[in-house]
């Protein structure tokens, strides 16, 4: 492929991102999102691989390949189905801490599954000793708030109720 296409795909694909990113922004209730920008918006293939990331947060972009790879290794691709959306944070699985959830949809063409997006961001309260998640006396990861390894959230466009109640029923402000 010439420079010039590979420029052109590269560009793109990196758009596609900004524009997730946007759209987070524009919708969040948090204004950890939609201030702070502490998130970032990548594109990844089926090997978990990232293609491309936006750049809203730097500090994420170095941790996304690795919770990408966690994600695709601890759920199997055929497991995967059109409107899955799966959730992960686990710092012991490649998560960057606690507070920052990863979530994880698939993108299907003709019934075949070519990618998954991706979107990392601070979420101010996920449990623990201390709301926000930054608890200075901590002594083990337990005080940070819930961990959740990769588990789907939602499963073919339907909320996972289990999993919502789980996790809900372990933050200062479910809503």
């Amino acid at each position: 492929m010439d420079m010039v296409t590979m420029n052109i795909i590269d560009s793109s694909m990196v758009s596609i991102c900004r524009e997730m990113g946007i759209t987070l922004m524009k919708t969040s209730y948090s204004t950890i999102f939609n201030e702070g920008l502490d998130f970032t918006c990548a594109i990844a293939d089926t090997d978990g691989e990232m293609v491309s990331v936006a750049e809203f947060c730097p500090a994420q972009i170095g941790g996304m390949p690795l919770l990408i790879k966690t994600c695709a290794e601890e759920i199997p691709i055929d497991q995967i189905e059109e409107g899955d959306v799966i959730v992960h944070n686990d710092p012991y699985r490649g998560g960057l801490h606690v507070p920052e959830h990863t979530l994880f949809k698939p993108v299907f063409a003709n019934g075949k599954l070519l990618a998954f997006v991706v979107a990392i961001g601070h979420i101010a309260e996920v449990g623990g000793m201390v709301p926000g998640g930054f608890a200075g006396e901590a002594t083990e990861i337990f005080h940070e708030g819930v961990r959740v390894p990769p588990v789907k959230i939602m499963k073919r466009g339907k909320d996972v109720d289990a999993v919502w109640k789980l996790m809900l029923a372990n933050v200062r402000t479910p809503r």
